[in-house]
């Protein structure tokens, strides 16, 4: 097994192992090599078609193996949920229009 597949690290695997037994190269189990959700979902918006059938696309075409979906991640939703309740109390960031006609360079919103 390759090394960096031991170690959780899965950055240079590209589907290469090596069998220790044999001491020959083998394909590594991980599936590190396999697509992602958003890169399964970007080639279903390209091709026009829905996400099912680009994941069957895929896979038919690359050979690679099923992987779960990408969980979203804990503070990018702690994020969005404090946002809209500062936005449902009136304390949100200012929308756009507010800016609108305003020169980009003022360091301060009061100026």
């Amino acid at each position: 097994m390759n090394p960096d597949c031991r170690d959780v690290k899965h950055r240079s695997c590209a589907g290469d192992g090596w069998d220790e037994a044999t001491d020959a190269a083998a394909p590594c189990p991980c599936t590190c090599h396999g697509l992602t959700e958003w890169q399964v979902e970007y080639f279903a918006r390209v091709m026009g078609i829905t996400t099912e059938e680009a994941r069957a696309i895929a896979h038919k075409i690359l050979n690679l193996p099923e992987i779960e979906p990408a969980k979203p991640a804990f503070l990018l939703t702690k994020r969005r949920t404090a946002l809209k309740v500062k936005t449902a109390r009136g304390k949100g960031p200012p929308s756009s229009e507010s800016w609108r006609g305003r020169a980009r360079t003022t360091k301060f919103r009061s100026q």
